[in-house]
């Protein structure tokens, strides 16, 4: 049986994101057939991660998550406007890049070196501090 998802409910929250409560039916990887769960999503109807992810990074941190790219299916960057920066994020780690960071490279420097100056070159745009985000966010992921 295929697994499909119903969207019950859905809260907006002004910080950026909404949280969806969704019903799943049929079989799925936790042997249930019927579940429901609350996710969280942009507005534009991105997958964030669970409700505490997004509060920390949306409200917490000021970051707007966005796709590194556009076949992605997770939020794994977004820019925080207060600190501008790009970070770049997975499960396991978090980091904001900047003007005057390296763009990461993540072969360079070693477990002392800050992952901000993982790379030779300077980050001299936004641009460049995004590319390090998505790397940065690959590496990790």
């Amino acid at each position: 049986m295929e697994v499909t998802k119903k969207i019950i409910n859905v809260r907006n929250y002004k910080v950026g994101y909404q949280i969806r409560t969704v019903r799943f039916t049929g079989d799925d990887a936790f042997g249930s057939e019927d579940m429901i769960r609350k996710q969280a999503y942009t507005p534009s109807g991105h997958y964030i991660g669970t409700s505490k992810v997004a509060n920390q990074l949306c409200k917490k941190m000021g970051i707007v998550p966005e796709l590194a790219s556009p076949s992605d299916t997770v939020c794994s960057v977004g820019f925080c406007k207060g600190k501008e920066q790009w970070f770049g994020w997975s499960h396991r780690a978090i980091i904001g890049f900047g003007l005057g960071d390296r763009i990461f490279e993540h072969v360079y420097g070693d477990d002392n070196t800050p992952f901000g100056q993982h790379g030779e070159e300077v980050i001299e745009t936004l641009d460049q501090a995004r590319v390090s985000a998505v790397s940065f966010a690959d590496y990790v992921g």
